[in-house]
């Protein structure tokens, strides 16, 4: 789905679901996203701030985009994913992944150990990336 813009609506932001092993769990997305489009949620932001930026892998996060790609259209959900990390390498390939989904936009923090010395440097960081997604709002 695409995203109504100018987006200003309630964006849920998802957790990521866990097996009690560690393990993600892509299974329960679908029940995630029929909970959220049962409460009137018709955007939804992955992967994101709710500390899996950080925290999952870059094999998960694929995961989870595969789980939502499928699980978010058959709701009305539009899709946003967090593409960002400490690596542009990674980041550029979450773009590239999310565009392929047809996801409605993606998002990026700015690196968190190794800051951009400057805001060029900032802004040439987050225009690779959205680059990488060229038909996607970048956030």
């Amino acid at each position: 789905m695409k995203l109504q813009r100018p987006l200003n609506e309630f964006v849920a932001a998802t957790f990521s679901p866990f097996h009690s092993d560690g393990e993600i769990a892509p299974e329960l997305v679908p029940v995630q996203a029929a909970f959220l489009a049962g409460q009137g949620i018709r955007t939804v932001f992955i992967t994101g701030t709710t500390g899996e930026c950080h925290s999952l892998t870059s094999a998960e996060k694929l995961a989870l985009y595969a789980a939502w790609a499928d699980a978010a259209p058959a709701h009305g959900l539009a899709v946003i994913a967090h593409v960002g990390g400490n690596s542009i390498a990674d980041a550029l390939t979450l773009a590239r992944r999310a565009s392929e989904l047809d996801f409605a936009a993606i998002s990026s923090l700015a690196p968190s150990y190794f800051k951009p010395g400057t805001l060029d440097v900032l802004i040439d960081w987050c225009a690779e990336i959205a680059d990488a997604a060229p038909g996607l709002p970048f956030y």
